[in-house]
């Protein structure tokens, strides 16, 4: 390692670590809405192997959090939010629209979820296990109507990896 070291100035590397050390996404991270990777460095002092391997190993987020949505009569959607063990979804990231002219959702009522110190987004509701949310839904009269639906979402992985903000799509059957 020192022969390595030996090869580079020192000035850009205690620029880098300066860097490194003073970096804070808290103020811009809630707005990347772009895939994430995970990159593992057999040699990182900071981040250890195994805690990388942890990270490298979580869920696809489409397997860690399924999204299924179902009709509850003419003026009502279920939608269940299924998540895998070890992993969260935040409620003030879940959100519902649709591009279809002349409908509105009401507020989403679901269960209570439970309060979490995140390092991130500070004290946030969050939900550990699966859970229903019903959406009633405004609509012109008329007869069946093929609903698309967009349901916004951001979860993490109890071992420290957070998923960015993404949106499912679906169409649901409305009577």
């Amino acid at each position: 390692m020192a022969a390595q070291l030996q090869q580079h100035d020192w000035r850009t590397i205690l620029e880098a670590g300066g860097a490194l050390g003073s970096f804070n996404s808290r103020d811009w991270i809630r707005s990347v809405e772009v895939p994430s990777s995970v990159v593992i460095t057999a040699r990182d002092r900071v981040v250890r192997v195994k805690r990388q391997m942890r990270l490298f190993e979580a869920l696809p987020r489409a397997e860690a959090f399924r999204v299924e949505a179902y009709p509850e009569g003419p003026d009502r959607l279920r939608v269940e939010f299924l998540v895998t063990s070890g992993y969260y979804l935040y409620r003030s990231r879940l959100n519902f629209t649709t591009p279809q002219a002349g409908v509105t959702f009401g507020p989403p009522q679901m269960r209570a979820g439970e309060i979490k110190e995140d390092e991130f987004f500070g004290k946030q509701e969050v939900y550990h296990e699966s859970f229903t949310v019903t959406l009633p839904v405004s609509r012109p009269p008329g007869g069946d109507l093929v609903l698309p639906l967009v349901v916004g979402l951001q979860g993490c992985a109890d071992a420290g990896l957070c998923y960015p903000p993404e949106k499912r799509r679906m169409n649901v059957n409305l009577p």
